[in-house]
């Protein structure tokens, strides 16, 4: 009886190597691009968060008829915070409350952003008008709080005079218009 051979199946260690090699290169570039997406949501959680608050405070300020205060800490280890009694710093704890419960956003929550404020790191919302003014009461100039990302890709949220809030970028963020 004659021995017959089979024809081998699967694959061999170089096609299983080639297919590997392929799938790694594959990851590698999905990696770096759920890294950058990663940051860039950040960013713009940072941004908005504070751009939030301070809409709730300029709202609360007028339903409330009562002044309510802002603290932003700028830095690596930036934070902001709201108070509807009295001046508050964020980085204190539970300096910043509004009806007992602390309303404080830290920059430890959002990784490598960093934030940058060139004025007024303390200001208040007036209860006649929700006007922005100083903790002492005087008008407040603009203020611009700049968050950036390791990228060096940057979100600002500006209070003007008047109290309108915008949210801009100086370095092409998409979606949102430039400063």
């Amino acid at each position: 009886m004659p021995i017959t051979r089979k024809p081998a199946t699967g694959f061999t260690l170089i096609e299983l190597l080639v297919a590997m090699t392929v799938l790694a290169i594959a990851l590698g570039f999905a990696v770096s691009s759920f890294s950058k997406m990663m940051e860039r949501q950040r960013l713009q959680a940072a941004a908005e968060g504070l751009y939030d608050m301070l809409l709730v405070a300029r709202s609360e300020a007028i339903n409330r008829n009562d002044n309510v205060y802002i603290s932003v800490v700028a830095g690596a280890g930036w934070c902001h915070g709201l108070d509807n009694t009295t001046a508050c710093t964020c980085s204190t704890a539970d300096d910043c409350q509004v009806d007992g419960n602390t309303k404080v956003t830290s920059g430890t929550d959002f990784g490598a952003i960093t934030l940058s404020s060139a004025t007024n790191a303390q200001f208040r919302y007036n209860s006649r008008r929700g006007m922005p003014e100083t903790t002492a009461g005087a008008s407040l100039s603009s203020s611009t709080f700049t968050f950036t990302s390791s990228a060096s890709d940057s979100l600002s949220v500006v209070v003007s005079p008047v109290g309108r809030l915008s949210l801009c970028t100086s370095s092409g963020f998409r979606g949102y218009p430039a400063c």
